[in-house]
């Protein structure tokens, strides 16, 4: 994707979940029999877009997965880097899990927190 312009006036803060193991797709399956899915090409589409919101200045990005596909974590981690690359800072906001792909999506976040038992 190509650089983003951005407006330097006062915005608004975007807000992105991913909570549960991470598939490449709506579609996929095959992760813990069920529950919360981090579909990778929903988040990243989500992330993509509002990069190109002129209104935001930042995302946080709320991670709460055990991990999942390490192909659909990168998805989400180029997305986060996409971001910052357009002066979009990404901050991670990390649940009770963040293991595996979950710190992976956060590897390239401006910052990071995490709470005292996060496991990660």
């Amino acid at each position: 994707p190509k650089k983003v312009e951005r407006e330097t006036r006062p915005g608004t803060v975007g807000i992105v979940y991913a909570g549960g193991a991470i598939v490449a797709d709506d579609q996929s399956s095959g992760f813990g029999g069920g529950g919360d899915i981090v579909a990778a090409n929903r988040v990243a589409d989500a992330i993509y877009r509002t990069v190109r919101d002129q209104s935001v200045d930042a995302i946080i990005l709320r991670v709460n997965s055990p991990g999942g596909s390490p192909t659909a974590s990168e998805t989400i981690r180029r997305a986060v880097e996409h971001a910052i690359s357009n002066d979009v800072p990404v901050v991670v906001s990390m649940g009770p899990v963040a293991g595996s792909g979950g710190y992976w999506i956060a590897a390239n976040a401006t910052q990071i927190f995490a709470m005292p038992a996060t496991l990660t």
